[in-house]
């Protein structure tokens, strides 16, 4: 779709709606001559209306403002007594409606001079076709009737745009303050959550959101909690193990028994008997038994020496 069948588009429905096809088209382009030569009038009665309306007179600064404008409406509404509705129709249409908005124009008073424009234009069409002494006063009487009627309608469609308008901005407003509630309770929310986080970083284990948030918020509050219980029980129990252990007995506990270990508790028994040194013969313990004599007496063992002569006897053998 090229640029000109995008810009009409929309505008060739509305000319179809209306029907405002080739028929009517050329009629209007012949009315041009007299459609021209009745706007200077026209728009003289427009802005003399305008400028003494204090809603409309601070659109204009001075009377060479209004002259400008007058000169930019003559050249609008050529544009549109020559029937030539196309891509430059468009343009000049979204210039003026853009302006208002910039300048806070509202459609009512568009429209409200749309209909003093219209009345001398239509009345200036039907004059210059009853002409003559006999169709004079017909002519008149038909343009203010026609007029009459051009009026009541555009009154009707201002009124009909000014509520839809108004009911738009109410919208908008009602949807404006929802928004900033919304916005209040998650940023009072947000607030919450971050205070909380910060005393969790520097290690308060119960820092729990007490603050009462809205409904929407009410789950992430209670999920936090309690994701903060649970790390506060696992980090408790952790704590508590070493406690618990000093508790126990002492022998709850044995390091594993190994060779070389440091915590070995018992060295296991060589497989090889040792040679028992010439300073330190091996005597055996708990060997307190008394001799008897062949006679029937008994006598003690003899007193071990520090070093005693090493023997060859059984008995100190193993």
């Amino acid at each position: 779709m090229t640029s000109f069948d995008s810009k009409t588009k929309l505008l060739n429905e509305r000319l179809q709606f209306v029907d405002l096809d080739d028929a009517q088209r050329t009629a209007l382009a012949r009315s041009l001559p007299v459609i021209s030569a009745s706007l200077d009038t026209a728009l003289n009665k427009f802005y003399a209306k305008a400028r003494a309306n204090p809603e409309t007179a601070r659109f204009f600064a001075s009377e060479a403002h209004v002259q400008g404008a007058k000169a930019r409406q003559a050249k609008h509404w050529e544009l549109i007594a020559s029937g030539r509705f196309d891509a430059q129709y468009v343009d000049a249409v979204t210039t003026i409606g853009k302006t208002h908005a910039r300048l806070g124009l509202e459609p009512r008073w568009y429209i409200g001079g749309y209909a003093l424009i219209i009345e001398s234009i239509l009345k200036s069409v039907i004059e210059s076709h009853l002409k003559g002494f006999l169709h004079r006063n017909k002519a008149k009487e038909i343009g203010t009737d026609v007029a009459a009627v051009v009026k009541a309608a555009m009154v009707d469609m201002d009124y009909a745009i000014s509520v839809y308008l108004d009911a738009l901005q109410e919208e908008r407003e009602r949807s404006e303050a929802e928004r900033q509630v919304l916005n209040g309770q998650q940023e009072e929310a947000l607030s919450a959550l971050e205070d909380c986080l910060k005393r969790l970083a520097d290690g308060d284990l119960t820092a729990v959101i007490t603050s009462e948030l809205a409904p929407q918020f009410a789950s992430l509050r209670s999920n936090f909690n309690a994701a903060l219980g649970k790390l506060d029980q696992t980090f408790g129990a952790i704590v508590g193990l070493p406690r618990r252990r000093q508790t126990m007995p002492a022998n709850w506990y044995r390091p594993p028994t190994t060779w070389r270990g440091a915590r070995s508790s018992r060295r296991p028994r060589s497989r090889k008997r040792r040679r028992h040194s010439k300073r330190s013969p091996p005597f055996p313990r708990k060997r307190r038994h008394v001799r008897k004599r062949r006679g029937g007496s008994s006598e003690m063992p003899p007193t071990r020496r520090a070093n005693p002569a090493p023997s060859s006897s059984r008995r100190w053998r193993r």
